[in-house]
This record gives C-alpha cells, structure tokens and sequence, in this order.
C-alpha cells in the first residue's frame, strides 16, 4: 500500500489546481508587499512618463504623504530640483542604473532633506521597459559628519599653521638662549673666580685673625692658673676663674675656627692609612671616661674587631671624639650610649646612638651648619658651635658622609657616617668569639707552609 501512494504522488506532482495557483500568487504578493513594508530605505515604483506607481511605507513616513497622495503623481513633487528628474531618467535609460546621485527630498512640509539616489530598470516579460525602480538614501548624517570633518580638519591646518609659527618662534628663542648661556657660562666663570678669591681671602683672614688672637691668649692662659692658685681672696680667685673660663672658651674658638679654615683649604692634605675601626673608637672612649663617667653614663662599643677603614688616625679619632663628647653632653645622667658599624658595599657605616634630648626636624637640618646652636635654651655657654661642622668636613674629606636622625625631642639621636671600607685588610675573616684570640683558618686555604705563615702573621699583627 505505501508503494502505491508513492506513485500516486509522483504521477500527480506536477498537476496544479486552479485553487493552488491562486494560493501561490497571493503568498507572493503578500511576501512582496511584507518586503516593501520591511525594508528601512524609502522606495517606489514609476512609470515611463515619471508618475508614481507604488511606494513602500517608508518613503510615505519620510515624506509625510499618504501612499493616495503619491500615486498617480509625477514623482517631481517630492524633488527639490525638478532638473534632477531628468538626469535620473536618462542616466537609468542609459546605463541601466544609476548609484548615489545626489540631490534633495522635499517633504509635505517643505523641508529639505539632503538624499542619493540609486534607480534601476523594471522590464515586462518580454525584456521591454516599463518603468524605473528608485531608492532614496537619507544622507542628513552624513552631511553632518562631513561638516564635522571638515570643520576639524580646518582646525588641524589652523593648528599646523600656529605650530609652525611656534616652530618658529622656539627656534628664535633657542637661538636666542643658546647666546644667553654662552654669557651667562662666561659669567659664571668670572663669578666662581670671585667667589673662590673671596673664599681664599675670607680663609686667610681667618687664618692670620686666628693666629693674632692665640698669640695674646697662650701667656694669659698660663699665668692665670697660677695667679688663681696664689690669690687668698676668695672673690678675686672667683673673678680670675670667670677670666679664666672665658678666655679659655675664646681660645677653644678660636683653634676651631682655624681647624675650619685649615679643612676647607685646597691644600688640606689627610694621610689615610688602613685603621682598625673598633680600636680607634675604644681609644677615644677610654680618653673620655672621666667625663662620662661623672654622670653614669655607659658607652657599649659594638663595633665588629675585623672591620678596618681607610682614614687618617688622627682625624679619625677627632670625630669619634667630638660625636661622643656631643652625645654624653645631651645624654641623661645613667643612659647609655651605642657605638656600632655595618659594612655596606664598599663603605662602613659608623653610628653612635644615644637616648638623650633627641631633636626636631629643623635641627637635624641645620645640625651641621657652622655656629649652629640647635637649643639656645639648654646648649652650653661654652660651646662654639663649631664641632659637628668640623666633623663634617673631616668625613667629606675622607670621601664619606655624615647625617644625623632622631624620632623626635626626648627620643635620642643617632650619628652615621661613613668611611671607605679597607681593601687590603676586610678580605681576612677572624674568629672573635674566641677568648684567646686565636685566628680561624679557612681549612680550603691551607695548601703549603707559606699560606699557613701568611695567617699566623696576621695574627701576630693584632
């Protein structure tokens, strides 16, 4: 039964009714008037003579006129320029079609829409024409990007234009510049020359102003201790100590400023050697020990024994001397006082911490200015102001730098400086927990007697 259905369908499949026709021919006028109404692009159909066959809905809300209105009208009516209908037809008639002509919509309402046309040939059967299909692109967008555009292109050749002139104008000002700088290097020279001859001259004045103060001031010196030794009356021995004490004050001034003077002299020479760090600042502790001492004060010096520096030993000793003195001057009665220092690259870095009176950071700024008193209120009358700025210039000599830090008043200070780490001395490593002070011999170094020679001898030399 299957079997013969499938004949039965294969002999009537190309038979139509009348009744299937028609079905046919409605679905493709329904599927074509749905296409009109769906496209977005205004569209419509004309004749040879120009007169409006059909348009889709687009066009009718694009223009404002009913499909009744259109049809049946010449299509001018919605044409701006009525010379235009006649490029379009001919151009169409001629070529087939014609793409983006442009020209100008005229709405119901008399506005003016800017527009392209595309337009193509609709033939009969037979290939005959019968008429024009026309297509309307609203480029009122366009129109205004393109202003847009041109608008800023305008500006970019308004601003090549003034960045030319500025071009012109920086290398004017270059030119002009570059001679200012050859003066000014001239003028420069001839500053620094002055400033350098003042420099000396203020130095030398110093210098000879030193050396005519201290010459009156030695004898004085002498003879007022033993003036004060022989006085009987207590009043006249009080008045010679006050005499004493200040000129013993001017002299400390005086050598200060000379000591001054002499560092920032270009002939100021340092004779660097390589020094045992901890030894020369154990050294300088011990000469002190009747000032800390008075007031309880404890000095822990942790600095490592087999760190050596590259110094002048007397110079050296003098900055470990005016740091310690500064920092038992501002300590309290009972504190302590650290002495350590950290090799880093190829320097050592030296501090001395105390837990004293601590400072702002204003002071820490101008701590090492020459004459700076960084607490009028509380400094000693006697002091000149002048020791930290020479330890200044001693480090700065060395290659090295000093700064101070603090957490603030009543938080303690510490002191770094720097100083070239030793590069003969630092490469031999001892062991220092060893009460007898014998050498650790790194086993991988011991190949012949001479190597075992080299390291007692190293011994020898601590």
């Amino acid at each position: 039964m299957g079997n013969e259905k499938i004949i039965e369908n294969k002999a009537t499949k190309k038979i139509f009714k009348n009744e299937d026709l028609k079905s046919h021919i409605n679905d493709l006028e329904n599927y074509i008037r749905d296409l009109k109404t769906f496209l977005p692009i205004p569209l419509c159909y004309i004749d040879l003579e120009s007169k409006i066959i059909d348009i889709n809905s687009s066009l009718s809300s694009t223009t404002g006129h009913s499909k009744d209105e259109m049809v049946g009208n010449n299509i001018s009516m919605i044409l701006k320029n009525k010379q235009d209908l006649k490029s379009i037809i001919n151009g169409t008639k001629n070529k087939g079609c014609i793409k983006n002509h442009e020209t100008t919509l005229l709405t119901k309402d008399n506005i003016e829409i800017p527009i392209t046309v595309t337009t193509g040939l609709r033939k009969d059967a037979k290939a005959k024409i019968i008429g024009y299909f026309v297509a309307f692109i609203n480029t009122s967008e366009f129109k205004k990007k393109e202003e847009t555009l041109k608008e800023k292109i305008n500006c970019l050749e308004e601003d090549e234009i003034a960045m030319l002139e500025l071009m012109k104008e920086l290398h004017e000002t270059r030119e002009k510049l570059k001679k200012f700088n050859e003066n000014l290097e001239e003028l420069v020279k001839e500053r620094t020359a002055e400033v350098e001859k003042l420099l000396q001259q203020k130095d030398e004045f110093i210098k000879q102003l030193g050396h005519d103060l201290k010459s009156p001031l030695t004898p004085l010196i002498g003879l007022l201790p033993i003036l004060e030794k022989h006085e009987n009356d207590p009043k006249l021995t009080e008045i010679l100590g006050i005499f004493r004490r200040n000129i013993e004050y001017i002299r400390n001034i005086v050598l200060q400023t000379l000591e001054l003077a002499q560092l920032n002299a270009p002939s100021s020479v340092f004779e660097i050697k390589d020094i045992k760090l901890w030894v020369e600042a154990e050294n300088c502790i011990k000469n002190q020990q009747t000032e800390y001492y008075e007031k309880g004060i404890i000095i822990d010096n942790k600095i490592d024994e087999n760190i050596f520096v590259e110094a002048d030993k007397e110079r050296l000793s003098e900055v470990f001397h005016k740091l310690i003195i500064n920092a038992v001057k501002y300590s309290p009665k009972n504190s302590k006082i650290t002495l350590n220092a950290n090799s880093e690259n190829n320097f050592v870095i030296i501090s001395i911490s105390d837990t004293g009176v601590g400072m702002t950071n204003v002071q820490i700024d101008h701590i090492f200015d020459e004459f700076y008193k960084g607490d009028k209120s509380r400094h000693e009358l006697f002091s000149s102001g002048l020791g930290l700025s020479i330890c200044k210039k001693i480090v700065e000599k060395h290659g090295g730098k000093i700064w101070a830090e603090s957490p603030g008043p009543e938080k303690g200070s510490t002191f770094y400086f720097t100083l070239k780490k030793s590069k003969s001395k630092n490469n031999i490593k001892y062991e220092t927990k060893d009460a007898t002070g014998t050498l650790k011999i790194p086993s991988n170094s011991i190949s012949d007697n001479k190597t075992v020679s080299k390291y007692l001898s190293k011994l020898d030399s601590r």
